[in-house]
């Protein structure tokens, strides 16, 4: 319906203010900073021809592979505050075809699709706030595009501080024991999604308790990562 709406009621585009019949026009989609050379295990930007980092080769993280089409730069940054706090849904279609492009091209042909999507949980202040979880929101409407089914089997425990302002050892630290999976996994392949990787701390704390409960591998999916510093 959104798709619809914005082909018969061209509006403004929200990062150009240009008319378009999507939600970016034609140019600033294509202006989005990309994410071309990244590691495959942790998705940071690293040097022509390499496939793992060198921090992912000597401490390999709980999941073997993450896929994010988009650099968390300008304006994605500013698209992510849309997404998390006022259009998932028509933001969440808009950026949804970048990251299906870029599943394909992890996948295909040889690689094997995960079995479950699972949603990264958030806190039920931010819910309430909110009105909904964005990355189950996302996680949704990549199973429908997928046909792999979405399953929210790691919940969220305790009170942990905001993570934003706080760096990869502190994000530990905080979110430590605050996940929690009840299900008994029997060996499957489960790709846990966010829509930004910031430090990593949140995926990999996920991706050990999944481990834990007897998934065999874990891949993450999301729509933006974080380069560090200086990248």
């Amino acid at each position: 319906m959104d798709h619809f709406l914005y082909r018969i009621l061209p509006h403004l585009c929200p990062l150009c203010q240009t008319r378009s019949r999507s939600y970016l026009c034609e140019g600033c989609q294509g202006d989005l900073p990309r994410a071309q050379l990244c590691c495959r295990m942790c998705a940071l930007p690293i040097p022509t021809g390499e496939h793992i980092c060198g921090e992912c080769l000597t401490s390999p993280k709980p999941y073997t592979l993450s896929v994010c089409p988009l650099l968390y730069r300008r304006p994605v940054d500013f698209l992510m505050a849309q997404f998390k706090d006022h259009q998932p849904r028509t933001l969440g279609r808009a950026l949804l075809p970048l990251l299906l492009d870029s599943l394909r091209e992890a996948y295909e042909p040889t690689r094997q699709w995960p079995q479950l999507l699972v949603p990264v949980p958030s806190h039920w202040r931010t819910r309430l706030r909110r009105g909904f979880n964005q990355a189950h929101a996302l996680a949704d409407m990549l199973g429908a595009a997928t046909h792999v089914p979405v399953k929210p089997l790691v919940k969220r425990q305790g009170t942990v501080r905001a993570q934003k302002t706080l760096d990869r050892k502190t994000r530990f630290a905080n979110l430590r024991d605050a996940f929690e999976c009840s299900a008994a996994l029997q060996g499957e392949r489960v790709a846990v999604v966010d829509d930004v990787i910031t430090t990593g701390a949140t995926a990999e704390l996920i991706s050990q308790c999944l481990l834990n409960a007897g998934a065999r591998e874990v891949h993450i999916w999301a729509l933006a990562r974080t380069p560090k510093p200086g990248s």
